[in-house]
């Protein structure tokens, strides 16, 4: 494989970076330093986001398993604009709501958001189901977060479970929809 290639997941690849960069922090970082995880969570995304607008990203990459095309790119930055303005409308409520447990909001956010990022070029079906799936999976992580378990507790685990539970059935039916559109090619 032509290391030029990789360029076309550079985007993917530098927000991949970043999470592992976020889980490094997060491990070292005493608690007092926590709400400085928003910060670099910010700054991952928003260096993706620069990325986007400078690099040549467009081509195939793995046989044309994933094309990153313009709708691909413009898909990109709309879902990096849009977690870069997530993240910094909820910096301050995250910091508050759960001080000691802010990293594991972000990397949560992260990884959704890299299957965003996944998803908007996968051509291929697997690629797609994995891309989906890692977007999702996080989601129903971040439905079941709550502030007290004395307060929303009962409620944040029901919705999350809910989310699950649909989740669940919509992948296992996208998943049943691909082997019969290939079982009929």
């Amino acid at each position: 494989m032509n290391p030029a290639d990789f360029r076309i997941i550079s985007l993917e690849m530098s927000l991949g970076i970043g999470v592992l960069l976020l889980l490094l922090v997060d491990l070292f970082l005493p608690r007092a330093k926590k709400h400085l995880l928003g910060l670099i969570a910010l700054l991952v995304v928003g260096v993706a986001f620069d990325l986007s607008w400078f690099l040549d990203v467009s081509g195939t990459f793995r046989r044309g398993s994933y094309v990153s095309d313009d709708l691909a790119l413009y898909l990109k930055q709309f879902f990096l604009a849009t977690g870069f303005l997530a993240i910094l409308g909820g910096l301050k409520q995250v910091n508050e709501r759960f001080p000691s447990r802010s990293g594991e909001y972000y990397l949560l956010f992260l990884s959704s958001l890299c299957g965003m990022l996944l998803l908007a070029g996968a051509r291929d079906f697997l690629l797609l189901v994995v891309a989906f799936e890692l977007m999702s999976v996080p989601l129903y992580a971040m439905a079941a977060w709550t502030k007290a378990p004395e307060q929303e507790g009962e409620r944040a685990g029901e919705a999350g479970f809910k989310l699950y539970v649909s989740g669940a059935i919509s992948s296992a039916a996208a998943l049943f929809a691909v082997t019969l559109i290939i079982g009929s090619t």
